[in-house]
């Protein structure tokens, strides 16, 4: 394990980032609830912004209460849900496909 004061000023750090992730996921969910109250649909960049933030949060908890000693964001990748990842991989598949034919 790294030295203990310097996971403390990175715990004092993901502490503060912790909190305004919070403050910006209650952004999120107030935007989301008047979105639906007009357009009676919810918004699927809010809903997968509103879980990759919720992991985000979720992933600096686990580091703050030592559950593991891996750093979030931005020391790893932002966390991406698994059919995020295989819809834009499989677009980027297809459009590369095009790409070739037209050729």
């Amino acid at each position: 394990m790294e030295n203990i004061w310097i996971r403390c000023l990175y715990m004092v750090l993901y502490f503060l980032v912790h909190r305004l992730a919070a403050w910006l996921l209650y952004f999120v969910v107030a935007i989301q609830f008047l979105v639906v109250l007009f357009s009676k649909e919810k918004n699927k960049t809010l809903v997968d912004f509103g879980w990759s933030l919720n992991q985000y949060i979720l992933q600096a908890g686990q580091f703050l209460t030592f559950e593991t000693d891996s750093k979030p964001f931005p020391f790893k990748d932002w966390p991406v849900r698994k059919e995020m990842e295989e819809t834009v991989s499989s677009d980027q598949t297809t459009s590369e496909k095009s790409e070739e034919e037209t050729e």
